[in-house]
């Protein structure tokens, strides 16, 4: 199974991990793309998590980079904490 956690805050990346653990391919979108870096090059959440070591098989993308709609087919989407403010 693959799944992907939209919302990198502290609740996000966690679970983000606890799939990891459970060996399922996940992949963490994030709002800002400091963050999305430090995840990817640190494996480490800095404003959330400071100090939490992160698998290295956590994938992070940054929201709204053009994904393919073939990665995305079969992923569980998992929504947290994302919010839109419209108007």
């Amino acid at each position: 199974m693959k799944a992907a956690v939209m919302g990198a805050g502290s609740w996000g990346t966690t679970f983000a991990q606890v799939l990891c653990d459970a060996g399922t391919r996940t992949v963490l979108f994030s709002r800002r793309p400091q963050l999305a870096k430090s995840l990817t090059e640190l494996h480490e959440n800095p404003d959330y998590l400071p100090g939490v070591a992160l698998t290295p098989a956590l994938g992070a993308w940054l929201f709204g980079e053009a994904v393919s709609l073939r990665l995305m087919i079969g992923m569980l989407l998992i929504l947290c904490g994302l919010f839109f403010v419209t108007g």
